[in-house]
């Protein structure tokens, strides 16, 4: 998304949500990302 605040050394975008215990869901249509959808597991 291009955020240079969340910007870390191995190029991920990351915040202090990004942890051990998200899941990530990846809505994709037409081969494109719509939309993503971070929850705790």
């Amino acid at each position: 998304m291009g955020w240079t605040n969340l910007a870390s050394p191995d190029g991920l975008e990351t915040d202090q949500f990004d942890t051990d215990e998200i899941i990530e869901m990846v809505a994709r249509q037409r081969r494109e990302d719509e939309g993503i959808m971070a929850c705790d597991a």
